[in-house]
């Protein structure tokens, strides 16, 4: 099992769709047998969790999706 560690707001950027490229490419090559994001508060803005577009674009790669609140 792998894990990508994130805070703030997630945005789906062209960097995020390749560590997501990444990542599903280490579950299909059966180096991990799955992969988790978390998501914490930005200790400045207190924002959390990934926007629309990103969790669509997770749920679709079949990664699981982890957000700890305050």
């Amino acid at each position: 099992m792998a894990n990508e560690v994130k805070t703030g707001d997630g945005r789906l950027t062209t960097f995020v769709k390749r560590q997501i490229a990444k990542d599903r490419w280490l579950v299909d090559q059966d180096r991990v047998t799955d992969y988790t994001w978390n998501f914490f508060p930005s200790a400045r803005s207190n924002l959390v969790g990934p926007e629309p577009a990103l969790l669509a674009e997770l749920k679709e790669k079949g990664m699981k999706v982890k957000v700890w609140l305050p």
